[in-house]
């Protein structure tokens, strides 16, 4: 991660293992810079959208929906 900061995968990855880890607040930042380099990414997408919803996030939660429509 150091040698390609912008690696959207890697970033999707540490996303997957905070969340494994149950930590939610470092998976969301993971999984949100993975969307910024890459927002066609169907599994990060999907679990954004998720979190907004188990947050009562509904407006952005339809904006990740929409968008991996």
């Amino acid at each position: 991660m150091t040698k390609v900061p912008s690696d959207a995968d890697i970033l999707a990855k540490m996303g997957f293992l905070y969340q494994s880890e149950e930590d939610e607040y470092q998976a969301l930042h993971f999984y949100l810079e993975s969307y910024r380099y890459n927002p066609s990414k169907i599994d990060v997408i999907s679990w954004l959208g998720i979190h907004n919803v188990k947050n009562e996030v509904y407006e952005k939660a339809v904006e990740f929906f929409e968008r991996a429509a």
